[in-house]
């Protein structure tokens, strides 16, 4: 089975001009701490972009300041349906902040579940405090 572990991407970015790794342009303490995990597990890394849609951890990106917004959720469900069936995703790890108290982090659930839904993916979650 191919399974996966995901966090969505944060405004703390490195303001480098030139194309990163998602890992280094992204730098909050959560993304860096969910990669390690994912080096522990050995599983792939993939982070939910609110500009990209799903990106490997290693796919080079400008630097962007794009929130995802509810109004951006059915859309960017298109996309990353098909990202996860391109990437072979049969389960995926979802790691994130508590919805409920964090409302930011509503889309990004919501696309989380569509997708993995739609793409007959298995999700777990795991909330990040």
């Amino acid at each position: 089975m191919s399974s996966f572990i995901c966090t969505s991407c944060s405004k703390d970015k490195s303001l480098a001009k030139e194309l990163l790794p998602a890992i280094e342009r992204y730098t909050a303490p959560r993304i860096r701490e969910i990669f390690k995990l994912t080096k522990q597990q050995k599983l792939p890394f993939l982070i939910l972009s609110g500009e990209y849609g799903l990106i490997s951890h290693d796919h080079p990106i400008p630097w962007y300041d794009h929130k995802l917004e509810m109004d951006e959720v059915e859309e960017m469900v298109k996309k990353v349906v098909s990202q996860l069936e391109a990437f072979g995703v049969e389960s995926l790890e979802f790691h994130g902040r508590d919805e409920q108290t964090d409302h930011s982090w509503k889309p990004y659930w919501e696309v989380i579940r569509k997708s993995t839904f739609l793409a007959g993916v298995k999700l777990g979650s795991k909330l990040y405090s």
